[in-house]
């Protein structure tokens, strides 16, 4: 079932994932506020999600992008 669009907002510093539940594509529309340089990440986000590159080449540019990983259990389990 196709749902229609639905907006998120996260707070500054908050802790979040995202990602389609197994077995489904999500579209995903991303603002950035303030305008800090990010398109490179959701590129190799792109790169890994095709199988390009492993999800370890986004480590060492936690800094650059301003997106940190933390370890956040059974996420994709959560409702």
């Amino acid at each position: 079932m196709r749902r229609g669009p639905e907006a998120v907002v996260i707070p500054p510093g908050l802790p979040h994932v995202f990602g389609a539940a197994d077995g489904q594509e999500a579209d995903v529309f991303v603002v950035l506020s303030p305008g800090i340089e990010r398109f490179g990440y959701f590129e190799q986000l792109a790169a890994i999600s095709r199988g390009e590159a492993e999800f370890d080449s986004l480590l060492p540019e936690q800094d650059r992008y301003d997106v940190h990983f933390e370890s956040i259990p059974h996420w994709r389990s959560a409702t």
